[in-house]
């Protein structure tokens, strides 16, 4: 399985002053600038920003993920915990956008490579496979593309304008996708070999079960880390207004 997840982009836009050697600051209308200042920052976050309270991109660590059962060729139970993303700040964005009248916020970036991995719990059937098992799942995906929308409310606060993300939606296409998820039938290596191969071969289907949980989950860590950044720094702090 994958970790979907990413999410933290948006805490590149703090004011220079506080972090002149990551953070750059933008016209709001400069969308070139806007997707360097991106892109520079989550490069530079793989150890996270301890003020803002942002947690480390590369390991980027995800919540838990429960999926239950559902009819059909793929019935499974699924639990994936301690999940990792690795290799998240090799992100190129793509575009980045910023409508402050109408306070919405797009992102798109694409993901070279990204190696993951996780604890699982299963427990169903894989078409004609009867699965019960525990163990560490492992993976790569390649040339894959990160969506968010979000939209926003703007307040005063100290006499200054600020905002909050209120709703964000989040999407993944992934491109390739490899996945490994080891001694799922203990010692019996046929079997281990046939659902890799099984899962691998389907993985559209496989990876649909989880999306939506997923989705929400990524979601939810890019709205509050964004809202720490917000919330922090006002509008005028944040982008160099013309």
């Amino acid at each position: 399985m994958h970790f979907s997840p990413v999410a933290f982009y948006l805490t590149i836009i703090v004011p220079c002053l506080a972090l002149p050697n990551i953070f750059k600051r933008c016209k709001i209308d400069d969308d070139k600038c806007l997707k360097s200042s991106v892109e520079y920052a989550i490069s530079n976050l793989g150890n996270g920003l301890e003020e803002l309270k942002i947690g480390p991109l590369d390991p980027l660590v995800l919540p838990a993920i429960e999926v239950q059962a559902i009819p059909g060729p793929i019935s499974l139970y699924q639990k994936y915990s301690n999940g990792m993303y690795r290799n998240f700040t090799q992100l190129k964005v793509v575009q980045f956008k910023v409508d402050l009248d109408k306070c919405q916020m797009y992102l798109e970036a694409f993901l070279p490579t990204i190696f993951f991995s996780g604890d699982y719990s299963i427990k169903g059937r894989l078409f004609l496979l009867e699965i019960d098992s525990d163990g560490t799942v492992t993976g790569t995906s390649t040339n894959s593309t990160l969506f968010a929308n979000m939209t926003c409310v703007k307040y005063q606060q100290n006499n200054n304008q600020h905002i909050k993300v209120t709703d964000l939606q989040a999407n993944f296409v992934w491109g390739e996708i490899l996945i490994h998820f080891g001694d799922v039938f203990k010692g019996n290596d046929k079997l281990n070999e046939e659902f890799d191969k099984s899962v691998n071969e389907n993985i559209a289907a496989f990876l649909e079960i989880l999306k939506e949980d997923e989705m929400e989950i990524l979601g939810a860590l890019i709205k509050d880390y964004a809202n720490k950044v917000f919330s922090t720094y006002s509008v005028s702090e944040i982008f160099e207004m013309s």
